[in-house]
């Protein structure tokens, strides 16, 4: 993960470099389009497939196999919805049409997704790994081409499209070695996975609103070049936040196991987890300290201003690192319909705040609103669920719960 950040971060470095404001505006607005379509793709058919597969790992071909044919109708589904959504945006005939070609990685990166089922469960994330480092380590060379033969936003996602589908086939290949379920499969839906995954789908769509709408919002409030700045210091968050991403994958399976016994034993790792956390809370430090400087390396001198909105968007980093280990906690515990209700007046909020904030504070609006929104979240679930937690997390010397 560390080599895929440092290899993304160089190919967005010299991107930024590269691009006016303008042309990366355009960039961020096709991808975040695209990406908020991501809702209609079942997003949340992993954790329960995961969590039934885990149960029993025997019959994982057969799980898989049986639910694949649903992904993959759906992310043809929101391919069509982009295309059709997209005719009715007041967007420029260029941006419209990169729309368009775009929304073919829905349907490639749904199919991914679902092929890393696979390894989650035999806890094989080596070829994860792998296939991260070759969609990186190919997208920064098929940029660095774009660059050099200037073709601007659509070479950067002709670039961003190569390299997902190269990852497919990477994790495809490698997927074989542990299971042979059909890719292409059946429509299967009984009704106790059929509820789970709704309940999952509905909290990924909300979270996916949640997360996606400050570009779509930003990219008809304001222009392209607004757009980029705000999502300058988005992109940035976003990196920290991929960190934060593939451990929560690779702690849900073990944490599952460990909760069959109906405790979370984690006092022989207490120190580790307190140090891991000293660790991000100092390296958000060093980034408020020195964000111009940070800003103006990595991207250039245009974007100074997205410095200060990158120092609002740390403290949803923060905020973020803190409610992880609950999310997970609850996921594993079949509490995922908790955990709907509690996000579910999430996204009305932040649209709400989103709309109100930028006409007082324009760009460091949306970033208070984001901050706000998780706030308010991190505060629901430890509120909500104290005494689930107190109950089951052992933290001190054998046979005391706390």
């Amino acid at each position: 993960q560390g080599i895929k950040i440092l290899i993304r971060f160089f190919a967005f470095s010299m991107i930024t470099k590269s691009f006016s404001t303008h042309q990366y505006g355009q960039f961020l607005t096709v991808v975040g389009f695209c990406e908020f379509f991501q809702i209609f793709t079942l997003p949340g058919l992993s954790k329960p497939l995961v969590r039934s597969a885990l149960r029993e790992i025997d019959k994982l071909d057969v799980i898989l196999s049986s639910k694949s044919g649903i992904r993959n109708l759906l992310a043809i589904i929101a391919i069509v919805l982009v295309n059709i959504s997209v005719s009715f945006m007041d967007y420029d005939h260029s941006v419209v049409t990169l729309i368009r070609f775009y929304s073919i990685i829905l349907l490639i990166d749904s199919l991914r997704t679902y092929i890393r089922i696979v390894f989650n469960c035999f806890e094989k994330f080596k070829w994860v790994s792998l296939s991260e480092i070759v969609q990186s380590a190919t997208y920064i060379i098929f940029v660095t081409i774009s660059i050099k033969y200037q073709l601007g936003a659509k070479g950067i996602l002709f670039s961003s499209a190569l390299s997902i589908i190269i990852s497919f086939i990477t994790d495809y290949i490698n997927s074989r070695k542990y299971s042979n379920f059909k890719l292409f499969g059946g429509f299967e839906m009984d009704r106790v996975f059929l509820i789970s995954a709704s309940v999952f789908t509905l909290t990924n769509i909300m979270w996916l609103i949640i997360t996606k709408i400050d570009i779509l919002m930003l990219s008809v409030l304001t222009t392209s070049e607004k757009v980029a700045i705000y999502g300058v210091a988005n992109r940035i968050i976003f990196f920290c936040m991929m960190g934060i991403s593939i451990v929560s994958k690779v702690l849900y399976p073990p944490m599952i196991r460990m909760l069959k016994s109906g405790h979370l034993d984690i006092k022989q790792h207490v120190l580790k987890i307190v140090g891991a956390y000293i660790i991000i809370f100092a390296c958000c430090l060093i980034v408020f300290l020195f964000s111009d400087l940070i800003v103006t390396t990595i991207a250039d001198k245009k974007y100074l201003m997205s410095s200060k909105i990158l120092n609002i968007l740390l403290l949803f980093l923060i905020i973020q690192t803190l409610s992880t280990p609950i999310k997970l906690i609850l996921y594993a515990l079949d509490k995922e319909k908790l955990l709907f209700l509690i996000i579910l007046p999430l996204p009305i909020i932040k649209i709400i705040l989103n709309t109100a904030f930028y006409k007082i504070a324009g760009l460091h609006g949306i970033a208070y609103s984001t901050v706000s929104v998780y706030a308010v979240y991190l505060l629901s679930l430890i509120i909500i669920n104290r005494k689930l937690l107190k109950n089951i997390i052992i933290v001190t010397p054998k046979g005391i719960n706390v």
